[in-house]
């Protein structure tokens, strides 16, 4: 049974020898397409339009996992041709909704295991919203909850990825900022636990190149989006229709070392309403608006 109450509420390739150590990769290898950005697709559908516009994997939304069964869905992700770039969101630590800490837990280690089955890299995690808590609790609530799941996760080799959320989405999580979740991480220093980067949330953070030079080591995921002022929550932009210098936020992130997938997901209405091969269309050309990079994703 995959988790459902917290979201209801809102190989590697053998070398030959003499071959290079490092592959030349492309960009286009390494940029994945989050399955909210096609969020009227059904999940089989949505895999196979991905697969034929050239993106080289899927970011699997918890909203789309009750299609099918785990086996079955593994089965198509197989037949699909894409690689799962990570599986999410698990949280809501801090017991909002009668939701308690331990069904938290609970839907993280299903979350862990389905990342497991479909040799996703990542789970990402968001924190909950701060309810009736004062700030450090929430806090702490949040590291015990994440603590518990990393034996898990250190047991299936899935990376738990911390995702702060602008605080228009404070309903989601009340980590909103490079610092809140770095006052979690710091107490949370196992490999297993990193950083998800969201531009559309982080993007416009003070000097935030500096910032991204400082954590890119922790860096378990990035999504992309564009942002414009917007009262919304579903009206992001693809990459290169907003305002954020999302070239330069890419290439700080590779020139300081983050070597994972890029997933394109955007929240937009108007995306949505489109057919299926205009939107793919549309999300290439602003994949290509980006900085083009030539490193290797580390696959499962």
């Amino acid at each position: 049974m995959f988790p459902k109450r917290f979201l209801d509420w809102l190989k590697p390739k053998g070398r030959s020898r003499g071959a290079s150590l490092t592959p030349t990769v492309t960009w286009e290898s390494r940029v994945a397409i989050h399955q909210t950005t096609c969020r009227r697709r059904g999940l089989v559908e949505g895999m196979a339009h991905a697969h034929a516009a050239g993106f080289a994997g899927v970011g699997l939304s918890t909203e789309k996992l009750f299609d099918l069964p785990p086996a079955q869905l593994a089965s198509q992700i197989r037949a699909s041709g894409l690689a799962v770039s990570s599986v999410g969101v698990a949280g809501g630590f801090t017991r909002f909704n009668n939701f308690t800490s331990a069904d938290a837990v609970r839907e993280g280690v299903e979350l862990i295991e389905l990342a497991a089955l479909v040799k996703a890299p990542v789970v990402r995690v968001v924190a909950g919203p701060i309810s009736s808590h004062i700030h450090s609790h929430a806090r702490r609530c949040v590291v015990e909850g994440i603590r518990e799941l990393i034996p898990v996760a250190r047991a299936c080799k899935v990376k738990l990825a911390l995702q702060p959320m602008a605080p228009l989405f404070a309903d989601w999580s009340f980590l909103h900022t490079l610092d809140d979740a770095v006052a979690i991480l710091d107490q949370l220093p196992e490999p297993e636990v990193g950083l998800a980067f969201g531009t559309y949330h982080l993007g416009r953070e003070a000097n935030l190149h500096k910032r991204l030079e400082q954590l890119a080591p922790r860096m378990a995921s990035v999504q992309l989006a564009d942002w414009v002022p917007t009262r919304t929550k579903m009206d992001r932009r693809l990459p290169g229709e907003g305002e954020l210098p999302l070239s330069e936020i890419v290439a700080s992130l590779e020139s300081s070392g983050y070597r994972g997938w890029y997933e394109l997901e955007v929240w937009s209405r108007d995306l949505w309403k489109l057919n299926a091969a205009t939107l793919m269309t549309r999300c290439q050309q602003s994949v290509g608006s980006l900085h083009p990079v030539a490193t290797p994703v580390v696959r499962r």
